[in-house]
């Protein structure tokens, strides 16, 4: 037996020749077409395109608490200019708090593409005199008071796991 393919101009019929001479339809390629023609690359290529270039679910907007332990907050505005480091990085979002307590504390919190763009802020931070930097999940903050002996109390009473 030998296989063959029979082209008609409206569909395409896998034949194999049978015993006798006669011709044994295998397939009827006219359900394939699909599948032959680039519409199914296309079609496949833009579920893929359009897969990969979604984006995931958008967060809030960085909400800090108004409260956190003693602290208070008592202004709380966006922040457009960003250090040129974490500019290059690629900040999401970034907002400026003031807190008062046992020691006035100012945060910038920035939010990150993700947790290791983060990570790489706090590498690439030149350390500041009275300013701490860390990180919390994809946040980089940067927490400034004239006691930092309190910046560590501070990072404990927030919870920057909800809404930061």
């Amino acid at each position: 037996m030998r296989d063959f393919v029979v082209c008609d101009l409206d569909r395409r019929i896998l034949l194999r020749q049978g015993y006798g001479g006669q011709a044994i339809r295998l397939s009827n390629s006219r359900s394939n077409r699909f599948f032959h023609s680039g519409r199914c690359f296309v079609a496949v290529s833009l579920l893929v395109l359009l897969t990969a270039c979604g984006s995931a679910k958008p967060e809030a907007a960085v909400a800090l608490p108004a409260t956190a332990g003693e602290w208070k907050l008592t202004q709380e505005q966006a922040l457009t200019d960003y250090p040129p480091v974490l500019a290059t990085l690629g900040v999401v979002d970034a907002r400026v708090a003031k807190y008062d307590g046992p020691s006035p504390v100012t945060v910038r919190i920035f939010r990150m593409k993700s947790s290791t763009v983060a990570f790489e802020a706090l590498q690439k931070w030149q350390p500041q005199k009275g300013v701490m930097h860390f990180y919390r999940k994809a946040y980089f903050i940067l927490a400034e008071t004239p006691e930092m002996k309190f910046v560590d109390a501070f990072d404990k009473a927030v919870s920057w796991g909800s809404g930061v």
